[in-house]
């Protein structure tokens, strides 16, 4: 009921005199929160009499105040929900013996497991799991403990011991600032007991603890669910495949004790226990150290997990070409063929429409198998440095796939634009050709008046101030004005935004004008990995008098008009022209942008993307200092 009394007194008041919200971000707003509060009632409706109303609350509390609303808000809500309803059933407390029980059915039906974690993503998202909120750790702990013998009493001594391993690594980790990390390690451990719960096989104790221990320490949380998933095949597996991937003598560490729990998602359909034998052998081989090297790189070792598990249901695959794949990659693995064999079962046929787009010839017939034995040499005609460029970027898979998309919605011109951001990212020609005048009468118009311009962005601006620098970023971040190809084209999927690859048609359609218009450039600030965290674009415009100006938009992804705003000015202040920035008034000065090179570009004045026009920019305000 608080929540109702606080939304009404949040939007009434914007009501118009027709009873409808009249600002489009209100409105879309107003959406979001209504539609939690239907979620959290629908979640709650019918709650146990006896249930722990304390804990029932927390999770309650994490709904509303954890996860603040955006764009992408139901991909988690509703997660957390069917969570929340499964619990709120229960009688007793919401404990963990109701949660692994629900996680352990989950995973009886093992293959492919590990894709319907994208639909269950409660089992890897520690916002979804309320730990902590109500109760301590230890209070949990000695809960899990007692029912450790009751929830899975075959493994009793290897989960008691995992515990115990946890409590003490967790002992050191200070609060409230290390709580998710906390909650992250300890709902790994349910997953596992759930994983466990879930045998068919009683398994030998001194092979389970192998994995559990590898698991648990496992550093990269992206492959916890193949994992998972795995552990789940194995304890479900035949006496002798468990013996035969718990085999003391494993060579390479913990990365290749697990590796082969992939191959179990193709038991018994396509695999047999005498096929695992053969790999398992043949991964251990002399010849094949220099594909267990590479098999601890964590980059390539993630690749190989998700790789498998999309060729797994991929429509490109038969049976007979399974046992011929897998014994080609455990001999020769790099992380590119594992790169082009994942895109390939992603797209499926998808992927020969980027083939040829690109100009690349390949026996249609058996291609997984050829890329499985020589790479990228199977597609004839592809250039080395455009394989090992597209290899070395972050969600590589998505650029065959937009422009897949876009040959499907026949935008010849987005597939142009497409196909030169890949050209001269390969060849670094890339600012020169997003600079360029050729069917860009608005940067004609800017170099008339502002000629060095031509340059582009990183020639006419040296740097943030260390003042600028100390307000806006964290430990280990870093701050950038950025007109890099790759990060101009992913930063819409990094910021959960509109504009990403693999958006909506309606809005990916101007992401070109994003990365190909030289008028665009974005502010960013990344993590270590070198990920985006937030972005604002940045635009060169023209004011009222036709001169060049700087328009700052949105950051997202919190989407604050102010959050880059003294980036911005150093930039403005470097380049000696007046900075312009979004408000939220109805009306506001003015600024234009002429014909770009795009024939779609977005802007978040608009709220989506507009065709190859000169347009009006009202909603902008003057920087003032």
């Amino acid at each position: 009921m608080s929540e109702v009394d606080s939304i009404e007194e949040k939007y009434i008041p914007r009501v118009g005199w027709d009873g409808n919200l009249s600002d489009h971000d209100d409105y879309v707003e107003f959406k979001i929160y209504s539609r939690r509060l239907l979620y959290l009632y629908a979640a709650c409706y019918g709650f146990s009499q006896q249930g722990d109303i304390a804990e029932l609350m927390s999770y309650i509390k994490s709904v509303l105040y954890i996860i603040e609303p955006s764009n992408s808000f139901p991909d988690n809500i509703w997660h957390i929900a069917k969570e929340l309803a499964y619990l709120s059933k229960q009688p007793g407390s919401i404990d963990y013996c109701h949660y692994i029980s629900t996680l352990a059915h989950c995973l009886k039906t093992p293959a492919p497991v590990a894709l319907q974690f994208k639909n269950l993503k409660q089992l890897s998202d520690i916002k979804g799991f309320a730990l902590l909120e109500s109760k301590p750790l230890d209070k949990y702990l000695t809960v899990l403990r007692a029912n450790i013998d009751k929830i899975a009493p075959e493994y009793s001594r290897v989960l008691l011991d995992a515990v115990d391993v946890l409590e003490k690594e967790c002992a050191g980790i200070s609060l409230p600032e290390g709580k998710s990390d906390i909650k992250a390690k300890v709902h790994r451990l349910l997953m596992i007991i759930a994983a466990c719960k879930s045998s068919k096989e009683i398994m030998d104790t001194s092979i389970l603890v192998h994995f559990v221990t590898a698991i648990m320490e496992h550093g990269n949380k992206k492959n916890i669910p193949y994992l998972i998933a795995g552990l789940a095949r194995l304890v479900q597996s035949t006496p002798k495949i468990q013996k035969i991937l718990g085999a003391p003598g494993i060579s390479g560490g913990p990365h290749l004790r697990m590796a082969p729990l992939q191959w179990l998602a193709f038991v018994p359909d396509r695999l047999s226990e005498d096929d695992i034998e053969e790999l398992c052998q043949s991964l251990q081989a002399p010849s094949a150290s220099k594909s267990r090297r590479r098999m601890k790189d964590g980059k390539i070792f993630h690749q190989w997990l998700s790789t498998l598990e999309q060729m797994l249901a991929s429509e490109v695959m038969n049976k007979a070409m399974v046992m011929p794949i897998l014994k080609k990659l455990t001999q020769s693995l790099t992380y590119e063929k594992l790169g082009w064999l994942y895109m390939l079962f992603n797209m499926g046929y998808r992927f020969t429409a980027f083939l040829d787009r690109m100009g690349l010839s390949c026996q249609k017939e058996g291609l997984p198998l050829m890329i499985a034995e020589k790479g990228a040499d199977a597609l004839v005609g592809v250039n080395k440095k455009f394989s090992k460029w597209l290899m070395k970027q972050r969600h590589h898979h998505l650029l065959p796939f937009y422009m897949a998309s876009m040959i499907e919605q026949g935008n010849a011109a987005v597939i142009d634009l497409t196909h030169q951001f890949i050209e001269t990212s390969v060849n670094s020609t890339f600012i020169q050709s997003r600079q360029s005048t050729l069917n860009n009468p608005h940067l004609q118009a800017v170099y008339k008046k502002y000629p060095r311009f031509e340059a582009g962005w990183g020639a006419n601006f040296s740097g943030f101030s260390e003042e600028t620098r100390n307000k806006l970023l964290s430990q280990g971040e870093t701050l950038k004005l950025t007109e890099d190809p790759w990060d101009l084209f992913i930063s819409g999927l990094e910021v959960k935004s509109c504009i990403s690859p693999d958006g909506l048609h309606s809005y990916r359609r101007g992401l070109m004008s994003y990365v190909m218009d030289g008028r665009n450039a974005m502010i960013v600030i990344k993590n270590q990995k070198g990920n985006i965290l937030s972005r604002s674009v940045i635009r060169m415009v023209l004011d009222q008098d036709d001169s060049p100006a700087l328009l700052l938009e949105k950051g997202y992804p919190d989407q604050s008009n102010l959050l880059f705003i003294d980036a911005a000015r150093d930039i403005a202040d470097e380049m000696e022209l007046p900075l312009y920035r979004c408000v939220d008034a109805k009306k506001g000065e003015k600024v234009k942008v002429l014909e770009g090179r795009a024939p779609f570009d977005y802007f978040d004045e608009f709220l989506s993307t507009k065709e190859r026009q000169e347009l009006t920019i009202t909603k902008v305000q003057r920087d003032v200092r």
